[in-house]
């Protein structure tokens, strides 16, 4: 006898907020992008100084154009219940810290939002790596044969 038992995995809350948060996120580096654009294009108008603001600019374009486009594909992976999209998550939020603190030169009004941002953001991705939700897909053979041992 051949019984297979169907186990659903629901998605985890955690799953549903943390592309959600990642949109939002992506929308103030498109945001960033596009402020360092426009004043790059108006600093190589602008002359000798204007220059180093338009080599800023430039600098943005080569930094945060591929940044905005892996956090599309993550945030697209995330949609779907893809756990490689789950670990680019952890990566860009362990890699996001040291933009975190340097808000501290903005002021104590400035970084405590962002702290706690960013500890929600951390906090998502690891629950969404304990949830079986994002583990590797077992076939419902595989299941009932571990279930029987």
């Amino acid at each position: 006898m051949d019984e297979t038992i169907e186990v659903i995995i629901k998605r985890p809350w955690q799953g549903t907020v943390l592309p959600v948060l990642q949109i939002l996120k992506a929308l103030a580096v498109a945001g960033i992008l596009a402020v360092m654009m426009a004043a790059g294009f108006e600093g190589f108008k602008g002359g000798e100084m204007g220059f180093m603001v338009g080599l800023a600019g430039v600098g943005g374009l080569v930094f945060l154009l591929p940044l905005l486009i892996v956090m599309i594909l993550m945030i697209i992976a995330l949609f779907k219940g893809r756990k490689w999209a789950v670990v680019v998550a952890l990566i860009l939020s362990i890699l996001a810290f040291f933009p975190v603190i340097f808000t501290l030169g903005i002021g104590p009004e400035a970084f405590f939002p962002v702290c706690i941002i960013w500890g929600f953001t951390l906090w998502l991705v690891i629950a969404c790596l304990k949830n079986p939700f994002y583990a590797k897909k077992y076939t419902p053979k595989e299941i009932s044969s571990s279930i029987k041992q």
